[in-house]
Formats: structure tokens, sequence, C-alpha cells
């Protein structure tokens, strides 16, 4: 494996980015067993006879696609869940998961707290007493009531989870060791098959796009830890979720960009 490199960019391009997550990969977050994702790269490179076409050329070996990807896709453009830059700095992403608006206390009689339900662990965070926040909770909760909201509608306010990015690199899926798919959020058990365990993972959720684990595409593999400690947030403007009221003891604050 190629040593991960930085990509060329500077830092004045730091960004936020948001990540889709499952419940399961939530809670494995909040846990400290994830650290690690794979994203498949699109476009994929086409497998040929002889090497791999992506784009207008063609590459003799998988080292050299690896090569290109890495030094000239990611290293001109980052990639698209974030990139480290050439003077150390990185780029942070933040989660997406499955939540609501929600009241606790809903009576006319006793209005209840304002927040946001989070379906992973069961997670209320009240938000904070500013008219903005009103506003887009009064929004999330008069157009959608007490229904679960996907992650991929979740927005940047209703999120309470960031993380910093650690390193990314170019693989292609099957390279993946049995550390690495411990870090991806496994559980140790009886089997203690974490490679065998992660490719079953993989094809649950990439294997009816074309991308199963058979196919062995290219992925993305972003490292990365979480911004904060457990702790309760301070009312930034930018982070409007004010603090965990009822959760199975993971608590954690958000980190202003």
């Amino acid at each position: 494996m190629n040593k991960p490199l930085v990509c060329l960019k500077e830092s004045n391009f730091m960004a936020e980015k948001p990540i889709l997550f499952n419940g399961e990969m939530v809670n494995a977050i909040l846990e400290g067993r994830k650290s690690q994702t794979r994203r498949v790269i699109k476009p994929q490179p086409m497998a040929m006879s002889g090497g791999w076409w992506h784009g207008d050329l063609f590459y003799v070996s998988d080292c050299l696609m690896q090569s290109h990807l890495f030094h000239d896709v990611y290293g001109d453009r980052g990639s698209p869940y974030g990139s480290v830059y050439s003077d150390g700095t990185t780029d942070t992403i933040w989660v997406r998961e499955t939540w609501r608006a929600e009241e606790l206390g809903d009576d006319s009689h006793n209005p209840g707290l304002d927040g946001i339900r989070y379906r992973a662990d069961n997670a209320f965070i009240e938000i904070e007493n500013t008219q903005e926040a009103s506003y887009k909770w009064m929004d999330a909760r008069g157009n959608h009531g007490d229904s679960w909201r996907p992650s991929i509608f979740m927005p940047r306010w209703a999120s309470r989870i960031t993380l910093d990015i650690v390193d990314v690199r170019v693989e292609r899926v099957q390279e993946i060791s049995t550390e690495n798919a411990l870090a991806e959020g496994l559980m140790k058990n009886d089997r203690y098959m974490p490679r065998v365990e992660f490719a079953e993972l993989w094809d649950n959720i990439n294997g009816q796009r074309g991308y199963g684990w058979d196919v062995n595409p290219w992925v993305w593999v972003v490292e990365f830890k979480l911004a904060h400690t457990a702790s309760l947030t301070t009312g930034a403007p930018d982070c409007l979720p004010a603090r965990v009221l009822a959760s199975d003891g993971n608590m954690g604050k958000q980190r202003v960009a």
C-alpha cells in the first residue's frame, strides 16, 4: 500500500462536509468503536483487459491506477468526504442520522421543551432559546410532526456529531485488514472474523448498487476522530442544539467551524 499523502490544496479551502451514517454506525462512533469509513469512488475506473480506464487515460496496473486516483484526483480536488491539507489542517465532517423535531411534555397546559430526538440511541437535545432556533424547529415540526426523518434530510443545525478527519487514502475495498475492519465499528464476537463480517456489512449497503464486495470497487478510506468529548454546547450561532436532556448516557458537544 502506498504511503498516504496529503491534499495539495492550502488550508484556506477548509470546509465542513456532510456524511450519512445509519443508527448502528452512529452508536459505534459514540461508543468509540468506529474511526474509519469506506465510500465508493465515483465514477469508478473501468476494468479492461490489461488495466484500467479512468477519464481519457489508461493505466496498466492497480498501482498506477491507485497513484492516479490519489495524486491526481485527490491531490488536486480532494475527496467528497473531506481532505487533509499540506499544512496539517483538515476538513471536518458532520454526521447526518435519522431524527425528528420533538416537544417533551407536549401539552397546551404544560408546554414542553423543544428539541431534536435521535433514533440511533434515543437521545434528545434541546434547541437553543433563540428566535432562529425556534423558527427552524417549528418548520421541521410543522411539516413532519412526529415522523422520523431520514438521515439524508438532516440539516446542519440539527446535527449533533462533528468529526475531524485524520487521514484520507485510496484502496480497493478488499484490501481492508482485520485491524481496519474493527475500526469500521464491528464488535468482537465469538466468530471473530472481522473481514468476513465487514464484507457482509458492505454488501448489505452497497451490493444492490452494483458495488458489492465481489466487485472489489475502489474506495475512499476516511479516518476520523470525534471533534469533542462529552460536554454541553454553549449556544454558538451555527450549533442550534443546546444540550442533551435524555439519552443512554452519550452526551456530546459540537465543534463550530
